[in-house]
């Protein structure tokens, strides 16, 4: 499989997951007004820390899109906000950015620990959790100066969700990014061996 390929298929993966993640989730808890996005924020801050920075913000782009294209579809009390872009998508591609810059910076910070995997499990931790909390922050900042009418009531809940969503990206994160590179270095073993043949 090539370069190209591999990036497709990668990113139809991650944005097949977010999405049924998302749906489902709201399925499960549509009696929330605002359901927590615990599986699918996690999973978008894994594939904002997958590869590089244009994966991050693709990561930004499909939570935040199908947050907004689920506000318009299947439940209309979503419709505000979270059916205007800027709450919904903005503060979502800003949250996969801080992700990735942060776990690149924790990475370098601690590139000299002697436990490997506290090596791999810690930036990846650190940089989901200030992905959740500039998600939560610029969501709530969005609702406050574009939907000033909807700021209390959703803030509250936006706060009170953001507890799970925060501690499921610490655990969730680092697990599925682990995952992702174990299935991506056994592809690139078996791409090495079928070169061989050639």
């Amino acid at each position: 499989m090539n370069n190209k390929s591999k990036k497709i298929a990668l990113y139809g993966t991650f944005a097949a997951l977010i999405v049924v993640s998302l749906y489902l989730e709201t399925l499960i808890t549509a009696f929330f007004l605002v359901p927590p996005a615990i599986i699918s924020l996690a999973l978008a801050m894994a594939f904002a820390l997958s590869k590089d920075l244009k994966n991050s913000l693709a990561a930004g782009v499909i939570l935040g899109g199908t947050s907004c294209l689920l506000a318009w579809t299947f439940f209309p009390q979503f419709i505000v906000p979270f059916g205007n872009p800027l709450v919904s998508v903005l503060p979502r591609i800003y949250a996969a950015a801080v992700c990735y810059f942060v776990f690149l910076g924790a990475k370098f910070l601690l590139k000299n620990i002697n436990n490997d995997k506290l090596k791999f499990i810690l930036p990846c931790s650190i940089g989901a959790a200030f992905g959740v909390l500039t998600n939560t922050v610029y969501v709530l900042l969005a609702i406050t100066y574009f939907v000033p009418e909807f700021t209390f009531s959703f803030g509250f809940l936006i706060g009170f969700n953001f507890l799970f969503e925060f501690f499921g990206a610490i655990i969730l994160a680092p697990a599925v990014v682990a995952v992702f590179k174990k299935v991506n270095n056994k592809s690139d073993e078996r791409r090495v061996t079928s070169d061989e043949f050639r």
